[in-house]
């Protein structure tokens, strides 16, 4: 019969030792975002959806939005041409594709 040794510390000491206690921030403060950079998400004027979309179309426009290099994104885009789409009058039947 084997006598357990009491002696060692328990396997998992690391992670309650106090030892050496982190250091706590001295008065640092993070740096306010650049004025007029604000995000799409923190917007109110903007609502995240889903749509599908082909492949092809997909690719197509990220590879024109690419090229372009104007600072637009995907998003720009498409609310630029359903805006513009929304304004159109509407008419009897949806034109042919």
């Amino acid at each position: 019969m084997t006598k357990k040794n009491t002696t060692t510390k328990p396997k998992f000491d690391f992670l309650t030792r106090t030892d050496s206690p982190t250091p706590e921030p001295k008065g640092q403060i993070a740096p306010e975002p650049e004025a007029g950079r604000k995000g799409k998400r923190s917007d109110p004027d903007y609502r995240q959806t889903t749509m599908l979309i082909k492949r092809a179309t997909l690719k197509a426009a990220q590879r024109k939005i690419a090229d372009l290099d104007n600072g637009e994104d995907l998003s720009d885009v498409i609310n630029r041409l359903v805006d513009a789409w929304s304004k159109e009058p509407i008419t009897s039947s949806p034109p042919k594709a």
